[in-house]
């Protein structure tokens, strides 16, 4: 906001026009921001020319090779959280009328999502709209045949009060989440940052248990580390071996929250 200020203070239009496009997608913008904005956004969704290779997502998007290190760790003990999570739809309240069929559908959201999926490279999950949803977009995690299955919710809040650029900012990013290396930031599958440092502390001592877990809650990690060697195939573990061997030769500078960031 202070930047969208002082830009129109000097009349930097285009950087106003920005400032004030990046305050509506985080939904902070006031009447005025969103106003200038509106006026001048192009109507509809830019659509790319081409797809997000994963070597683009790892060169571009990732920050630097440790948070990829990390990324990689996390994306290996993934499947192991996810299925820890798994519950009936029916404690969720869901049931299987309520499932989308989104490839194929005409409805802007519907459309939408299948075009983010494809872009971003990312598989769409099995997508469900309740009528007793209030939220945005959740995540769950649901046993269908007795194995887990992640699920999108959609709820009547999705949609909104907000823009068509506006709603493809926000399905990109939950879609995003739906990565192997994204996926456990979703709360409804580790509930804080202090927990994911647990696991990632613990992911590391599966394979070198002399890993130093300053700053993580030890009994948490070795139950975490017990889970892991019951849980994890051997596949899963050696892909935690290749990917952590930067962040074991350097563990004072292991920091979640950078990662996060």
């Amino acid at each position: 906001r202070a930047l969208a200020r002082l830009y129109g203070k000097y009349e930097q239009y285009d950087q106003v026009f920005c400032a004030s496009a990046a305050l509506c997608a985080l939904t902070r913008a006031d009447a005025r921001e969103r106003a200038f904005y509106e006026v001048n956004a192009p109507r509809g969704v830019a659509l790319a020319r081409s797809v997000l290779t994963e070597r683009q997502w790892q060169a571009h998007l990732c920050s630097s090779p440790r948070n990829q290190a990390i990324a990689q760790v996390l994306a290996a003990v993934a499947p192991a959280v996810i299925t820890a999570r798994a519950k009936d739809p029916s404690e969720y309240g869901i049931e299987p009328r309520h499932r989308a069929k989104i490839v194929g559908d005409p409805s802007f959201v519907s459309r939408l999502m299948v075009y983010i999926g494809q872009l971003m490279g990312v598989p769409l999950s099995a997508v469900y709209v309740s009528p007793h949803a209030t939220c945005e977009m959740d995540l769950v995690v649901l046993l269908e045949d007795g194995r887990p299955v992640p699920a999108l919710v959609l709820g009547h809040d999705l949609v909104v009060g907000r823009t068509q650029p506006e709603l493809a900012f926000l399905l990109t990013k939950r879609i995003v989440g739906l990565r192997a290396d994204h996926i456990l930031l979703w709360p409804q599958l580790v509930s804080s940052q202090r927990e994911l440092q647990v696991i990632l502390a613990a992911a590391l001592r599966l394979v070198q248990p002399k890993f130093p877990v300053d700053g993580a809650d030890g009994t948490a990690v070795r139950k975490y580390v017990s889970f892991f060697h019951k849980t994890l195939p051997q596949t899963q573990i050696e892909r935690i071996t290749g990917a952590a061997a930067p962040l074991l030769a350097n563990p004072d500078k292991l920091d979640i929250r950078s990662w996060i960031a």
